[in-house]
């Protein structure tokens, strides 16, 4: 069949092609076949609209008739879920029964509990981005969240929502930070009254020492934030490594050296609290009689440069030269 616009703007050409077998059917039987077809219409129309309600659910663009089934299949899926964990019976044969008890069709049931269970796990996944995203601004590490989510989650599954969900922290970042930077507009110059007097130098120097206590918590927290995102993120080499800066700096409205400076602060200070627990743990191992190398297999370092804490640790009188284990087992033994 061939259609197109006819040149006459109330009119539309029509060239249609069929076999002549057909077409002296068609002739012969107008008609009738006219009469017949339009009895099949109506009666597909007419069954259409008595559709069981529950086809409704498969087409997401029309809602209405949703919420009288809404307590309906969590009622359902509560029996189903009673039904397998207690007599042991197939997801099949669950809703089978369930769907005798409420006197529908099997397959309905199917079918809203389909849509129900997917709607569920749609609303918990949802519920748990909102949960992750609200310990990720508290400053909880991934470790953190997953403990403290429930059921909980691994560190990797927090990572991976915190990646899909990378426009809405810096969405809610710069809400925060527009709120917190809006001016808030005090007393009135008649209210203020004997306010208005010049301040005192010592209540001057009292306020520039609050507001720079004030940025430098701020910009340690910056400075916190920063160093996870690097190490999340694990730039693999030095343009990465810029892009990576350039985008936090974006993220924080700074310039890329002093993001520089930043995570170079935080390294440090990471990298001396990382030497004050090497140091602790092999004070503490050689307090209770270990040798050298094995503290040095223990701690993940050489066994020189073991000796060589040692060393200085009783330079500084922080260990005696025999420890105090190894003496009670010379009294033992002796």
């Amino acid at each position: 069949m061939v259609d197109g616009i006819s040149i006459y703007p109330a009119s539309l050409n029509v060239t249609l092609e069929i076999p002549w077998g057909l077409a002296e059917a068609l002739v012969s039987a107008g008609p009738e076949l006219l009469q017949v077809m339009a009895k099949e219409l109506a009666k597909a129309k007419a069954k259409a609209e008595q559709t069981h309600p529950v086809s409704k659910l498969r087409d997401r663009r029309r809602p209405k008739g949703h919420g009288q089934w809404t307590a309906l299949a969590a009622q359902a899926d509560r029996r189903v879920r009673v039904l397998r964990k207690a007599e042991g019976l197939r997801d099949g044969a669950a809703i089978s029964l369930v769907a005798r008890e409420l006197q529908l069709a099997p397959s309905a049931l199917t079918a809203l509990l389909h849509v129900h269970r997917r709607e569920r796990k749609e609303w918990l996944q949802a519920r748990r981005t909102v949960e992750i995203i609200r310990l990720y601004f508290q400053g909880y590490s991934n470790n953190q969240i997953g403990q403290k989510l429930r059921p909980s989650v691994s560190a990797g599954t927090v990572q991976k929502v915190v990646s899909d969900s990378k426009d809405i922290i810096a969405f809610v970042r710069g809400r925060v930070r527009r709120i917190t930077a809006q001016p808030v507009q005090g007393e009135s110059q008649a209210a203020k009254g004997g306010l208005l007097k010049k301040p005192s130098p010592e209540a001057v120097a009292q306020a520039k020492a609050d507001e720079r206590a004030e940025r430098i918590a701020l910009h340690t927290r910056w400075g916190v934030q920063i160093y996870r995102q690097f190490r999340r993120s694990s730039p693999k080499g030095p343009e990465e490594r810029r892009e990576l800066l350039k985008s936090l700096g974006k993220q924080y409205e700074v310039d890329l050296v002093y993001i520089n400076w930043l995570l170079g602060r935080r390294l440090k200070k990471v990298k001396v609290y990382i030497e004050q627990r090497r140091l602790a743990a092999v004070y503490r191992l050689h307090r209770r009689g270990l040798t050298n190398k094995k503290i040095a297999i223990a701690v993940g370092l050489h066994d020189r440069t073991v000796a060589r804490y040692v060393r200085q640790a009783r330079k500084d009188g922080k260990l005696q030269k025999t420890p105090p284990v190894m003496k009670v087992q010379e009294a033992r033994y002796a």
